[in-house]
């Protein structure tokens, strides 16, 4: 029985760690392999689907671990070194046979990677973004990218989620060989229909007769959640009889609620916290809107159009290769994002919501994607 360590020290959960618990779920049932998730004790989340899982009775050991990632720790990697080589102690008393990095971006985790370098053992990056910081727009981009330039030379092997992402670590000096595409998935069976006046209902939404849903991480250079209000503001005059629903919580959770009251938004925007089962709040909504800047793919994108709702997204990687132009717009245009509100509004999107929904069955709405994600894994990482 091989044993594989799920690594993951970012303070957050999102979409990615929603993919990997999916992931990490499947492997448990399927009983072949000996699993273990060393994690950011802080992180509350991870915590709580850890403790899931054991209460399922599913067979997973968890690490916690007293620090998180921060850019400044892989930018100047001194200042992770002591924890760095607690780490490599850990791996190496823990003997895995591979260790799966989750790596938001390619900084994430980095930490991991080199601890097992250093411990002998092989890594694999499960990787959704590889594009570079500065076209990203993060701070330090220009100097993070040339250290990161490191890190992406360290892992055995990767698995990222679409074909642009390959092509971007092919760009980087990775061998295609090395790079497996895992397309991201949703969990069906975990999604449940309710009727759109209960599910308001249950989350205080009532009152209004139409609501665009924004759900993800807050964290506003990513996902764009304050270009998403500035439009709002412009344009509440004809956005008349609308409310935005903004599902989350993150680091910028405090500026957006800045925001609210700066415009006076309270009538048209509701916030509400991250929630663990998402189908309340699709049962809720007449239309998702994603204002992301950047994106690996999105699963607020697939869970909508799995509950036939339309998307309204940026037409940037990881959006525009699947969703229909009618319902994209230019990355930060405030009159295009609102010309396809209002089309979306003003008329019928069935037609357009069942083909995008038969073209996602095939790809993203598929059985047991744990086996797709384990063989990518385990090729050419397991001992014997």
């Amino acid at each position: 029985m091989s044993h594989l360590l799920f690594f993951d020290d970012t303070p957050s959960f999102g979409g990615h760690e929603v993919m990997t618990f999916e992931y990490l779920r499947g492997i448990c049932r399927q009983g072949t392999h000996e699993i273990t998730v060393m994690y950011y004790e802080g992180n509350a989340h991870i915590e709580e689907k850890i403790g899931a899982m054991v209460s399922d009775g599913l067979p997973v050991r968890s690490a916690g671990m007293p620090f998180c990632y921060t850019p400044a720790r892989s930018l100047f990697p001194v200042l992770a070194a002591s924890d760095i080589l607690r780490i490599a102690r850990a791996i190496r008393s823990l003997s895995p046979d591979v260790l799966i990095a989750v790596q938001g971006n390619i900084e994430i985790s980095s930490a991991g990677v080199v601890a097992a370098k250093l411990a002998g053992t092989k890594v694999v990056s499960y990787l959704p973004l590889a594009q570079s910081m500065r076209s990203m727009g993060l701070r330090h981009g220009r100097i993070r990218d040339f250290f990161d330039r490191l890190y992406y030379n360290l892992p055995d092997r990767y698995v990222t989620i679409s074909k642009r992402q390959k092509d971007l670590l092919v760009k980087r000096g990775i061998g295609g060989e090395n790079v497996d595409i895992v397309h991201n998935c949703i969990d069906m069976a975990g999604l449940s229909r309710i009727g759109k006046g209960e599910a308001r209902s249950r989350l205080g939404l009532e009152g209004t007769p139409y609501h665009f849903g924004t759900v993800g991480r807050i964290a506003v250079k990513h996902k764009g959640q304050d270009f998403l209000l500035h439009a709002i503001a412009q344009a509440r005059e004809i956005l008349e009889g609308v409310r935005f629903v903004f599902v989350g919580e993150g680091p910028d959770q405090g500026q957006v609620e800045a925001l609210i009251n700066r415009y006076r938004l309270q009538d048209v925007v509701t916030l509400l916290p991250w929630q663990a089962d998402p189908s309340t709040v699709y049962s809720a909504l007449d239309a998702v809107v994603i204002p992301s800047f950047f994106e690996g793919v999105p699963l607020v994108m697939l869970e909508a159009v799995y509950y036939g709702i339309p998307v309204v997204g940026s037409s940037i990687d990881g959006i525009a290769e699947f969703l229909p132009a009618a319902w994209r717009f230019a990355p930060g245009s405030v009159p295009e994002l609102v010309d396809r509100l209002r089309f979306v509004m003003g008329n019928d999107q069935s037609d357009l919501v069942l083909e995008t929904n038969r073209e996602f069955r095939g790809l993203f709405f598929r059985e047991n994607p744990h086996r797709e994600f384990l063989h990518s894994v385990l090729r050419n990482s397991v001992r014997g």
